[in-house]
């Protein structure tokens, strides 16, 4: 749907993988390393309460692309594609005449598990993988190939994880590639869509950045390992494994900033709706472990995001956001008729909430919420009123 006067813009959202949100200068002024995180605040809506739909990139990222739940959009570990008749964003948008572009070094975001499908143009670690979505599919209607597709998945990751090249995954290739992208298009009404993948183990921060910040080991080299592939950290280890973290965030900052400095020296940059989030962040010793997937803890899921409209100054958001709402937001900045959003519902779903009714139009905001965070065995379902949450914070929400 077309609303009365669409706004002539183009639409950057770059996702920062794996990034907390408290080891960023907007919101931390104790860093000091991610100065162009820093600039780009100043020019932006900052928002303290967004929160990701899932602890991990897969159904998080969906959530964006999509407006919806997890539940809803159904990529999630027991079903690794999104549902074949949902539109996804870059469809709308490019119904509306923008060109639609991604780039990213995320195993997840390729084709094989449909959120890529109707971009004019992509590059992804496995574009080839868009021949394979038929059976990649019909493996869900059997619980065999179901988990032949799980173990199969599972070890190709552990071999990407921990013996893939940097060079393969090097931030450096994405950034080339999106200022190709940038200059092809900057006659061009477009959208593009960046997931760069750099705080996400493994840590492999180039020399510069391991020396800044006193690393003194790969991460290859620890005994720790991520949650996700069932480990956990040693005592011992935890500062190198912060360490490492935080080089690989200002690495990431500096990527981040040559793709704004390229939009500005383009003349791009100030006619542009750009959206900066994390799809989720990642443990660093809380709960004994580190890495992501398995919590709700709030390190994960109460994730960054900054946006900057052609408009707007700078401010400071304390409303609460969550990922998936940044879909309609888009629509209706670039002039694109949507429904109402449904707020106040259910924050921050991933399996499907045991209360969800209709919107209530008299809702105030004062009635307790359910928040149930289902990843992996069973979470306590929570009731929690968005009022506390606003005056307490998200300790309050989380602890």
């Amino acid at each position: 749907m077309q609303g009365a006067e669409q706004k002539k813009m183009n639409i950057a959202v770059i996702v920062l993988d794996t990034l907390r949100k408290n080891r960023i200068s907007p919101y931390n002024k104790e860093v000091d390393f991610t100065p162009n995180l820093q600039a780009f605040s100043e020019d932006a809506e900052t928002y303290h309460n967004a929160y990701s739909q899932a602890p991990w990139s897969f159904p998080s990222q969906a959530s964006l692309l999509t407006g919806l739940y997890p539940w809803q959009h159904g990529a999630t570990q027991a079903q690794p594609f999104v549902n074949s008749d949902i539109m996804l964003l870059q469809e709308k948008l490019g119904k509306e005449g923008y060109f639609t572009g991604a780039i990213h070094n995320n195993t997840w975001m390729i084709p094989l598990t449909g959120v890529m499908k109707r971009f004019d143009e992509t590059k992804t670690i496995s574009d080839i993988s868009n021949y394979f979505q038929g059976i990649w599919r019909y493996t869900q209607n059997s619980k065999i190939l179901k988990t032949v597709r799980k173990k199969l998945f599972l070890q190709v990751s552990l071999f990407n994880t921990l013996k893939m090249e940097r060079s393969i995954t090097d931030l450096s290739k994405q950034i080339r590639g999106t200022e190709r992208f940038l200059e092809k298009n900057k006659n061009n009404k477009f959208f593009l869509y960046s997931n760069l993948v750099g705080s996400h183990y493994p840590y492999r921060p180039p020399e510069e950045y391991r020396e800044r910040h006193g690393v003194e080991k790969d991460s290859a080299d620890l005994e720790s390992r991520p949650v996700e592939y069932s480990g956990n950290i040693l005592e011992e280890e935890e500062e190198e494994i912060r360490k490492l973290y935080d080089a690989e965030v200002e690495y990431l900052d500096h990527c981040f900033g040559e793709i704004i400095e390229d939009m500005k020296e383009k003349g791009l940059y100030e006619n542009s709706l750009i959206v900066v989030c994390a799809d989720h962040g990642e443990l660093l010793g809380e709960e004994d472990g580190f890495g992501h997937h398995f919590s709700v803890n709030r390190n994960l899921v109460n994730v960054p995001l900054m946006i900057k409209t052609p408009e707007n100054e700078a401010s400071e958001v304390d409303e609460v956001m969550e990922i998936r709402q940044v879909h309609n937001r888009i629509l209706r900045e670039a002039g694109i008729d949507v429904p109402e959003d449904e707020r106040g519902e259910a924050y921050g779903m991933y399996d499907r909430p045991v209360i969800y009714g209709e919107k209530n139009p008299e809702y105030d905001g004062s009635k307790a919420l359910l928040y149930r965070g289902r990843e992996s065995g069973d979470i306590d379902s929570k009731k929690v009123s968005i009022d506390l949450l606003k005056e307490k914070g998200p300790d309050y929400f989380f602890n």
